[in-house]
């Protein structure tokens, strides 16, 4: 038999192919098999030295920050930063203007169209007319 020497950087395979008692013919899977798991053994090594180990006197309750850093927290209520956007609105935090209305759902509104006019200024000598009656319009070519 021959030493198999894996290289610098192993790859860890959950798939290693076996050899079947009923296929001789694939012999060679059992070299390809014992390779890898010889690679999945160097590359769990290796993952284990990159492990962190806990520092003596360390906990997770340690103070490793500023004591202004941690009164700074301790300051802040629970849930502070909870934020819940409300299922809905009041009707009251709607700001009207004239471009912006509230409307109710019982309301009917009805769009009325004031003419076409081959000349511009026609159109918006009425526009003028309709603003100075309290109504909106715009001039729009088409």
């Amino acid at each position: 038999m021959k030493n198999y020497t894996a290289g610098s950087d192993p790859v860890f395979s959950e798939k290693i192919k076996i050899v079947e008692i009923t296929d001789p013919v694939h012999a060679d899977n059992a070299n390809a098999a014992s390779k890898q798991l010889i690679e999945n053994d160097l590359a769990l090594k290796a993952m284990l030295e990159k492990k962190m180990e806990p520092e003596e006197g360390m906990g997770l309750s340690h103070n490793d920050y500023t004591d202004e850093d941690r009164d700074k927290l301790a300051g802040i209520d629970e849930g502070a930063n909870c934020y819940r956007h409300p299922e809905s609105h009041p009707a009251s935090m709607i700001e009207q203007d004239s471009t912006h209305r509230f409307v109710s759902g019982t309301k009917q509104l009805y769009r009325v169209q004031v003419g076409a006019y081959t000349v511009k200024g026609n159109a918006t000598a009425m526009q003028a007319k309709l603003k100075a009656a309290g109504f909106d319009g715009i001039v729009v070519k088409g």
